[in-house]
């Protein structure tokens, strides 16, 4: 294959000091982008054991599980700046990883898919910051009268995953506290792949990290699982690899869940490709 300047695929005119989004042909944002303040978030997140050697095999290169464990959250985002006022869903699925960085590791959690209900934050996150994210119909969480949380998500009407928790009781000041100093940042890596056009690899693939902070009001502590329903190849054609290998994963215990009403800040302006 005859060898070529990557420097001629970018036309003239894009090389400018703002971040430029698909199409690119009508502006830039301005560099560094903003951090994201999304005002009013419910975030569900549960913790189980899992396969520790099926865990590894998902992860890229420069990137070791820290413990075996599967990561769920399920959140309602509301009174998103960047969306005027706007709100989305999401279901992401997240592994407790180690990055092997030039200075010295980097602990956090790695995104191994985030599926979202509204298509501007999936071409925002995917584009810039490297987030896997995938489209689906992810439900608002509801809450029963016996303290029960639940939601699901869907595609074309074929129901992949079912998220319920059975809350235990609310947090008092003291343990508030011992959840906002251990849970009020976050080092959130992405890996960002666009694949090569008229030949097999990769145009872009590197790693991406995403730190973000938690502002936390309120949280209620219990116990959460994740029911997978894979569907046939003709309910989901795309994303049925996806959906299966995440139900071959074992939960092996665990699900200590909490259940959190804050503030989210995305680091917009802090993320970076580390080395």
């Amino acid at each position: 294959m005859t060898s070529f300047d990557r420097s001629q695929l970018l036309q003239e005119g894009f090389d400018d000091a703002g971040t430029r989004l698909m199409p690119p042909f009508f502006g830039a944002l301005p560099y560094p982008l903003p951090a994201s303040h999304y005002r009013d978030t419910t975030n569900l997140t549960f913790t189980y054991d899992s396969d520790g050697d099926a865990l590894a095999a998902l992860l890229p290169p420069r990137f070791q599980l820290a413990e075996p464990k599967l990561i769920v959250s399920l959140i309602n985002n509301r009174r998103v700046d960047w969306l005027a006022g706007g709100a989305y869903n999401l279901l992401a699925i997240n592994v407790p990883v180690i990055f092997d960085g030039r200075d010295g590791p980097i602990t956090g959690v790695f995104g191994l898919v985030v599926w979202e209900n509204r298509t501007a934050p999936i071409l925002m996150g995917r584009d810039v910051q490297g987030v896997p994210k995938l489209y689906a119909k992810v439900d608002d969480l509801r809450e029963f009268p016996d303290a029960i949380y639940s939601a699901t998500a869907h595609l074309d009407g074929a129901r992949f995953a079912r998220v319920v928790m059975e809350a235990a009781h609310p947090l008092g000041d003291a343990e508030l506290e011992a959840v906002r100093q251990e849970q009020g940042t976050t080092n959130w890596f992405g890996w960002r792949h666009f694949p090569n056009v008229g030949a097999p690899g990769a145009a872009i693939s590197h790693p991406v990290l995403f730190p973000q902070e938690f502002d936390i009001r309120e949280a209620t502590i219990g116990k959460a699982s994740v029911e997978w329903t894979v569907p046939d190849w003709a309910s989901n054609p795309t994303q049925l690899p996806i959906i299966d290998a995440l139900a071959r994963l074992p939960n092996l215990g665990g699900g200590d869940a909490i259940l959190m009403r804050c503030e989210n800040i995305l680091r917009a302006d802090l993320a970076h490709i580390p080395v």
